[in-house]
């Protein structure tokens, strides 16, 4: 008869298996991942000057005190006005 020596030691590896850490999610590289530098020129101009249907990746446009998410996304494009609507910041996130 065959005696099983591994059996007591599987316990132990699975337990062991869920200390691993997960892999790091990637860091986008610093800069301009959303392509903000080309509407940097919006800065101090009315909102109506920005047209969203020509951005490519995701555009959030926030009003003071709007409800937002706070989930960060180095692709979406966040433009900040003011209550009169005047562009005040561009963003990425």
């Amino acid at each position: 008869m065959r005696k099983l020596y591994f059996l007591p030691a599987l316990p132990l590896t699975l337990v062991l298996a869920g200390c691993v850490a997960p892999p790091m999610p990637s860091v986008p590289a610093p800069g301009d991942s959303c392509g903000r530098a080309q509407y940097a020129g919006l800065v101090g101009n009315p909102l109506s000057t920005f047209d969203a249907s020509k951005v490519t990746g995701p555009v959030r446009i926030l009003a003071p005190g709007s409800i937002m998410t706070m989930d960060h996304r180095p692709d979406r494009l966040n433009i900040y006005h003011s209550a009169r609507g005047i562009v005040e910041k561009v963003t990425c996130g």
